[in-house]
């Protein structure tokens, strides 16, 4: 009689697990001046982006030349010079990994007029591609909306300037992370979960407004795991 005795292989293959972190609020500042001004800003997250709005009451010729953290320069998201419509020019800065701990945002403004900010630090940020394709409006009523292009796993921010002196309520899905009641150039900053198609909104009164949107991209973590079994029967 012939005995069957099994060899058994067990072989350990790399196989590549990914999955994303969703960005996550960290904290928020603000401040108003009627020219160049600062304020503080304390964070201390994993994998950061600082995104700032800045708010000018204008008539049209002065704007913000540049916003600064820790003495970083930040970079003006798309269109160059920001968003104008008759008394109102909002602009939308972003920032990298900022520094941790308390430092100054500080904002230059071109000409004497009344301004404010509002920041928003970001922790789960992808470093290499933090942000989507910026989504911008303006117009003259009660509702400030936009619609903003993003995907799940991400997370929707958007920042709003009014002509009023108004706490600007947000819109169904959004929670609000910043804002500040100004003559002439309120501000507001929330969130919303990523998808397809997200609609940032706001209340307001009857007032001119610039609003602006972005997607913040997520994190990518990955490990190696799987087995891989083989078996032969010798006789």
């Amino acid at each position: 009689m012939r005995k069957l005795t099994w060899l058994v292989f067990v072989i350990l293959l790399s196989a590549s697990m990914v999955w994303a972190t969703t960005p996550a609020f960290d904290a928020t500042s603000n401040g108003t001046g009627t020219d160049d001004f600062s304020f503080n800003h304390t964070t201390g997250c994993t994998n950061c982006e600082m995104v700032v709005i800045t708010c000018v009451s204008t008539g049209g010729g002065t704007s913000v030349s540049g916003v600064t953290y820790n003495s970083v320069a930040l970079t003006e998201i798309a269109p160059s010079g920001g968003v104008f419509i008759n008394t109102i020019r909002g602009q939308m800065w972003r920032l990298d990994a900022p520094a941790s701990g308390t430092h100054s945002v500080a904002v230059a403004v071109t000409a004497a007029n009344i301004a404010s900010a509002a920041a928003v630090t970001y922790s789960n940020v992808n470093q290499s591609s933090p942000v989507g394709t910026p989504q911008t409006g303006s117009g003259t009523s009660s509702v400030p909306s936009i619609s903003v292009t993003s995907a799940a796993g991400e997370l929707v921010v958007d920042g709003v300037c009014t002509s009023d002196n108004i706490t600007l309520a947000v819109g169904a899905g959004q929670t609000k992370r910043g804002g500040l009641a100004t003559a002439s150039a309120s501000n507001g900053m929330s969130e919303e979960t990523g998808a397809a198609s997200v609609t940032m909104s706001w209340t307001d009164t009857l007032a001119d407004w610039v609003s602006y949107g972005i997607a913040l991209k997520p994190t990518s973590s990955s490990s190696t795991n799987g087995w891989w079994f083989f078996s032969q029967g010798v006789q």
